[in-house]
């Protein structure tokens, strides 16, 4: 099946997902889809990111350890609040996950 069938089949419940990738593969499975073909569909389109074509292969073999460290994820979280002060723009998720 080509990657824009099974986008077109499930692009309404692809929509409904969470908003980071990799949770897609949670919902999606909840819907009913094969998270094997809810990575290959989200390769083809705009959800394609760095965390995606990294991290799904893991997932999907079952590796669940996380990566990187909290102390470099609490640095950046504070960066990106910085920033968003000093450009007075509001970013209430990354908010909520700095808090």
């Amino acid at each position: 099946m080509s990657k824009l069938g099974i986008r077109g089949r499930h692009q309404d419940k692809i929509h409904r997902c969470g908003p980071h990738p990799l949770e897609h593969g949670v919902y999606g499975a909840k819907a009913g889809i094969d998270p094997a073909l809810l990575v290959e569909a989200m390769s083809a389109g705009l959800a394609r990111c760095g965390a995606l074509d990294i991290k799904a292969p893991k997932v999907l073999a079952g590796d669940l350890k996380p990566g990187g460290k909290v102390d470099s994820q609490v640095k950046d979280l504070r960066y990106a609040m910085h920033m968003a002060r000093k450009l007075k723009v509001s970013l209430p998720v990354t908010a909520g996950v700095n808090e």
